[in-house]
């Protein structure tokens, strides 16, 4: 299968979709933070059990550094409720479409029972592509559109 069919077909639930961590309900914000660095990640999926109820990024620390208080607070003060999903039986190419339109760094991807498959980011569907078709990804030029019309070196 060449790289084209493949945006198209392949699902999004076969790649790498473990840019997060999961937390409970009642977690405070200092031990998610924690939790977060510890595991080199910058999003923490808020679930009671196995349902999601919220995302809590990198931005949204950003966007409350100010408070002194919110290090304290539990992390459904500061989380996104309800954030958009995506379905793990969705094509890369629909995937590629969604984030492109949408402001999105780390998007749930849950499967149809709606339990948590993980985060979709750029990075997995970059890596997702580069690993597997390398020569289609490595071998291009900086600007596709440049001809050379002289041949580099001797």
């Amino acid at each position: 299968m060449n790289l084209k069919e493949t945006v198209r077909s392949e699902k999004i639930r076969r790649l790498d979709l473990s840019f997060y961590v999961e937390v409970q309900t009642g977690s405070v914000v200092g031990e998610v933070i924690e939790k977060m660095q510890a595991s080199n990640r910058k999003c923490a999926l808020i679930v009671d059990g196995v349902k999601l109820l919220g995302i809590f990024t990198a931005h949204d620390i950003r966007d409350h550094a100010k408070d002194p208080e919110a290090l304290a607070k539990p992390v459904e003060s500061l989380m996104t409720a309800d954030p958009e999903t995506i379905d793990g039986n969705v094509s890369l190419a629909e995937a590629i479409t969604f984030l492109n339109q949408k402001p999105y760094r780390y998007l749930p991807v849950l499967n149809k029972e709606g339990h948590i498959i993980g985060t979709l980011t750029h990075y997995a569907i970059l890596k997702y592509i580069s690993d597997h078709f390398p020569e289609d990804i490595y071998n291009l030029p900086p600007e596709p559109d440049q001809i050379a019309t002289a041949r580099d070196g001797a």
